[in-house]
C-alpha cells in the first residue's frame, strides 16, 4: 500500500513525530507534501480565523520561535519534550526527510495540480495540515484521507475541538476518521477516548494532545495496512459545528474540566 502524508508547514513538529513514529513501525513512506507556510492566501484564511492576534502568537510559537530566542508555550514545550526523550531531532521536515530518504515535495495548496500529481498512484493519504481538501485531492487514494480529529465525532466538528468538549462536559476523545467533502464528517475508523490530569490547563493538554495525535494516528495506519477497520458513516444530525473559541470561554472551560469526575 502506498502511503503519503500532508504537512502544513516545514518546522512542523507533530509531523517530524509521525513520520519518525511510522519509519520506526517499518512503514515506508513513499512521499510527503508539504505546504508551504508563507502564502498569502492561507495567511488570509489564518488571520480571518484566528484574528490578528492569535495569528501572531501562533505565527511566534509555530515559527519565530524555531529561529529567535523567544518564549515558547506550554503546548509547543511538551511536544519538544516528548520529541527529545525519544531521540528526536528537532529539524523541519524537509531536512529530516533528506536524511532519511524520504521523498517529499514543497507545494503551495494540497488542492493544486502538483499536488494532485504527486499522490495520484496513492493507496492512503496521512493528513498532518495542510489547509481544508477539495474533492479533486479526496477522489484520488483508494483507501481515502486518514486524519485525526481531537473530538468525539459526530458531536463536536470543527474547530477548538477539545475546549469546546471541555466546555460542554465531553469526555475528551481523538476520532480517526477518513476525510470527505464536509467538516469533520467523514467516515469513523474509531474514537479513542482520553484521560487528561485534572490538575493542568488546556495549554498542557493541548500539548498531551499533539503527542496522541502521533500516537493515534500511527495506530491507525497500522490498523488500514493490516485490513483490520471498518468505516461507520456518520450521522451529522447528532453532532453540530462548532469554530474558534473565545478567551473567556476558554477559560470557563478550563474551570470546568477540574472538576469533571470522568478524567479520574
Amino acid at each position: 500500500m502506498k502511503l503519503f502524508i500532508t504537512c502544513g508547514y516545514n518546522n512542523s513538529l507533530e509531523t517530524v513525530g509521525l513520520i519518525q513514529s511510522l519509519v520506526d513501525k517499518k512503514i515506508p513512506i513513499y512521499g510527503v507534501l508539504i505546504t508551504k507556510a508563507f502564502n498569502i492566501a492561507r495567511i488570509r484564511m489564518y488571520v480571518r480565523q484566528l484574528k490578528p492576534s492569535g495569528f501572531y502568537r501562533k505565527f511566534k510559537d509555530k515559527i519565530v520561535s524555531r529561529y529567535l530566542s523567544v518564549k515558547r508555550s506550554e503546548e509547543s514545550l511538551i511536544l519538544e519534550t516528548y520529541l527529545k526523550e525519544r531521540g528526536m531531532k528537532l529539524i523541519p521536515v524537509s531536512s529530516y526527510c533528506k536524511q532519511n530518504d524520504i521523498p517529499y515535495r514543497f507545494v503551495t495548496s494540497l488542492n493544486s495540480y502538483p499536488s494532485r500529481e504527486y499522490i495520484k498512484e496513492s493507496d492512503l493519504v496521512v493528513y498532518s495540515g495542510g489547509g481544508l481538501i477539495r474533492k479533486e485531492f479526496l477522489k484520488i487514494p483508494s483507501v481515502g484521507v486518514l486524519n485525526c480529529h481531537s473530538g468525539p465525532l459526530p458531536a463536536i466538528r470543527g474547530m477548538n475541538v477539545l475546549e469546546w468538549s471541555l466546555l460542554l462536559g465531553i469526555p475528551p476523545a481523538n476520532t480517526l476518521h477518513l476525510i470527505d467533502e464536509g467538516v469533520d464528517t467523514g467516515d469513523i475508523i474509531e474514537m479513542i477516548p482520553k484521560k487528561y490530569p485534572l490538575d493542568e490547563g488546556i495549554s498542557h493538554l493541548r500539548g498531551k494532545n499533539h503527542i496522541d495525535f502521533i500516537e493515534d494516528m500511527t495506530y491507525g495506519v497500522e490498523k488500514i495496512l493490516a485490513g483490520d477497520y471498518n468505516r461507520t458513516p456518520q450521522n451529522i444530525k447528532e453532532g453540530k459545528q462548532y469554530y474558534i473559541m473565545h478567551p473567556m470561554l476558554r477559560s470557563i472551560a478550563e474551570s470546568r474540566y477540574r472538576t469533571r469526575s470522568y478524567v479520574e
